[in-house]
């Protein structure tokens, strides 16, 4: 039974991990915004999240298992739109977009922490405690 209770956490962990993950590059292109040269990086989370999953399947003994970041692709990140007649930037470093993603992924962590919440006090409450 507590098996199958860990496995449906760990999933959650993996997410939980990837968000933290791409949390830190938000983080790195923020801080380098005004870096020459500089590329922005993102990851493709879906993309991401099932490499991060098939690492866990080839590894579902381990209690220790970390995630190998080596092994996810990082992308550029790229000017979805901008204004009309707006003076772009050569290097695609936008901090507006940056803040936005941060904004995004805080939001996304959130909901992921009130859904292990959630999820462990059901279990809470099914066993008595």
């Amino acid at each position: 039974m507590f098996y199958k209770l860990w496995k449906m956490f760990e999933l959650d962990k993996i997410a939980i991990d990837l968000l933290l993950y791409q949390q830190s590059l938000i983080v790195s292109n923020i801080v380098n915004v005004n870096t020459k040269n500089y590329q922005a990086k993102d990851i493709n989370f879906k993309k991401a999240f099932i490499e991060a999953v098939r690492q866990r399947q080839k590894n579902i003994e381990k209690t220790d298992f970390l995630i190998d970041y080596s092994k996810i692709k990082l992308i550029q990140r790229k000017i979805i739109f901008t204004k009309k007649n707006a003076a772009v930037s050569k290097d695609i470093n936008n901090l507006d977009l940056e803040k936005l993603a941060f904004l995004k992924n805080s939001i996304l962590y959130q909901k992921c922490l009130a859904s292990i919440k959630q999820k462990e006090k059901i279990f809470l409450d099914i066993i008595g405690l």
